[in-house]
């Protein structure tokens, strides 16, 4: 039976772990990975949203960053969604000084469609469905913006 460690150190763990369990799959077992401890138990794992500062020096202070460096180098698949993915990056444009796992050979660039503040909630009109939907735009800008 497959283990799918999911890093909770901080941000959105909990809705990876939750969709993880949607899946319904009685071969899937889900551990919450925080120490380098953790990954002894786990065959693949996923680096979730959150704030890529914090928990870059948060694996660094408890050593996960390394311990997951050591698992990639021992073929372990690894995921990362938003902040995950800031921290496999080789790069992060403007943070030279910011911690990454240096996974993978990309250049990110954080936040680049503006601070937290500019999300939004509106209500889209799609043609075909009969009532609007809410969509939640992280990050986005309203101008100019049509549906």
């Amino acid at each position: 039976m497959p283990t799918v460690g999911v890093v909770a150190i901080q941000g959105d763990f909990e809705k990876h772990i939750s969709a993880l369990r949607k899946t319904n799959s009685k071969d899937l077992h889900i551990k919450e990975v925080r120490v380098p401890e953790d990954l002894s138990d786990v065959d693949r794992v996923i680096l979730p949203g959150g704030e890529s500062t914090t928990v870059g020096m948060l694996m660094q202070r408890f050593g996960l960053g390394e311990a997951l460096q050591e698992s990639a180098k021992a073929e372990m698949p690894i995921w990362g969604t938003c902040m995950g993915m800031i921290l496999m990056a080789s790069e992060i444009e403007g943070r030279p000084d910011q911690y990454s796992l240096g996974l993978m050979d990309i250049t990110v660039r954080r936040n680049a469609f503006g601070a937290q503040v500019h999300s939004f909630e509106d209500e889209i009109a799609i043609e075909g469905i009969d009532k609007p939907i809410t969509g939640v735009f992280i990050r986005a800008h309203s101008n100019g913006m049509s549906f």
